[in-house]
């Protein structure tokens, strides 16, 4: 029985940790909460492999998120059209 607290102890506290090392990443806490939840130390090892992300990178990401088109992509798409 006391074995089996330790893992659950240690599996949530691993995805405390997951979720504490992406936030300094500006990657998102949340995602790799649950990863740390589903995976464990696997989750833990992957998240330090992970290169951090800038600012303007996360805040793309965002963009792409809430389906904001990107400036520069829609003069692209309008080049596109007057070729074709």
């Amino acid at each position: 029985m006391n074995y089996a607290i330790y893992v659950v102890i240690s599996w949530v506290g691993s995805a405390f940790l997951c979720a504490y090392i992406a936030s300094e990443k500006n990657r998102s806490g949340a995602s790799w909460f649950f990863a740390g939840l589903v995976f464990g130390i696997f989750a833990i090892i992957a998240i330090v492999a992970v290169p951090a992300l800038s600012e303007e990178e996360k805040e793309q990401r965002q963009q792409d998120a809430k389906g904001e088109e990107d400036p520069d992509l829609e003069e692209w798409k309008q080049k596109m059209k007057e070729k074709l």
